[in-house]
């Protein structure tokens, strides 16, 4: 799976209109290879932006982008040119809360799917895996996740051990009984398997 980490920024203008969206703070691009409405199978890019509303910016890994919004700040469009093998690919698509957007992408290369643009924090990450995937890891340590009911949680993660990413659910001394099987009884009882255990 590719990791990608998308930097932009959004600042509201306190005024009696609309507010711009200023692109200089860090985003995750969130995409797929199937267009059909939902992601799925997410990968994820990373870039660092500069510029406004008007005209935005960013490189990566060899990969430039270019974009702007409407002028309502409702619509979005941007285009990712990678020189190293030739695809453009060209996304659109609308506001879907104060910073994020989300829509579909084709490319000169006959491929298409679905993308979301949302800007980084790491309360709106499930997983430690989550964080990693996207790029926003800063090592082992405590991070904030989203619980399955909307509540933030406190929990450790290990960014290193195997590719990282794995999330603390449960811990019990050496000596004390249950072992193995006690960490299994909390791995099952978490039911998303897209979490990894520690």
């Amino acid at each position: 799976m590719n990791k990608l980490t998308l930097a932009t920024g959004v600042a509201l203008l306190s005024t009696g209109v609309a507010a711009k969206v200023e692109f200089n703070t860090q985003y995750t691009l969130e995409y797929d290879l199937l267009l059909d409405g939902q992601l799925s199978n997410v990968l994820y890019k990373s870039y660092d932006f500069k510029g406004d509303e008007s005209h935005f910016i960013a490189e990566t890994s060899g990969d430039i982008l270019s974009g702007a919004t409407s002028a309502d700040d409702k619509l979005l469009r941007f285009k990712v040119t990678s020189p190293t093998d030739g695809e453009i690919r060209y996304y659109t698509g609308s506001k879907t809360g104060i910073s994020d957007f989300s829509g579909t992408w084709y490319s000169n290369k006959d491929s298409k799917g679905d993308w979301r643009l949302k800007a980084v924090d790491s309360d709106s990450y499930r997983s430690c895996n989550d964080i990693l995937q996207a790029g926003v890891s800063k090592g082992d340590g405590i991070y904030i996740i989203n619980t399955n009911h909307g509540n933030t949680l406190s929990v450790y993660c290990d960014m290193t051990t195997n590719d990282g990413g794995w999330t603390l659910i449960g811990s019990y001394p050496k000596t004390a009984p249950g072992g193995m099987a006690q960490d299994c009884r909390l791995w099952h009882g978490i039911g998303n398997q897209s979490e990894r255990p520690y």
